[in-house]
């Protein structure tokens, strides 16, 4: 089991008074102090964070009318559950299409940028979503993706996501 300890005085190239942890001590999480292994920590500035955040619901808006526009009627934008979020819920006649949305720089990278965490975890809201609403329960079921590209129409690739899980 990693030793958890207090920072020690360092010896060495630190200047001297500064504190550092020995290469040995790990957190009880199994992590080294001040080391964060999260995208979000090496996310960058909060202005970053805020331009990729609205970037992501423009992306979103403009999904939402490209599928207004194929017939589908959006139900939920946003919905948060336990399972996860599911950008957007639409539905066209006897079909239910939860919809992830991926906006990249290509639509190549927009495409790679679904992982099967993802679709698995958008699988599970999906089911739970259907559960809490007995109205939809005899619909066609699709996990579907709208990738988004600057300078192109949304492209909707119907049950582009596995279940999978």
């Amino acid at each position: 089991m990693p030793q958890i300890a207090q920072p020690i005085a360092a010896t060495g190239t630190l200047a001297p008074g500064t504190l550092a942890w020995p290469a040995h001590v790990r957190r009880a999480s199994g992590r080294t102090p001040g080391r964060s292994t999260s995208p979000r920590a090496n996310a960058g500035t909060r202005a970053d964070q805020r331009g990729r955040h609205w970037r992501g619901a423009l992306a979103e808006v403009a999904a939402g009318a490209w599928l207004m526009l194929c017939g589908y009627r959006i139900l939920e934008r946003r919905h948060r559950s336990r399972q996860g979020e599911i950008d957007l819920i639409a539905v066209k006649g006897r079909r239910i299409a939860f919809v992830e949305v991926k906006f990249r720089r290509t639509l190549e990278a927009a495409a790679a940028a679904i992982s099967g965490v993802q679709e698995r975890r958008i699988g599970h809201a999906a089911e739970r979503w259907v559960w809490q609403h007995p109205h939809y329960r005899g619909h066609e079921i699709g996990l579907d993706a709208v990738l988004v590209v600057p300078g192109c129409w949304p492209r909707h690739a119907e049950n582009a996501l596995q279940a999978g899980g």
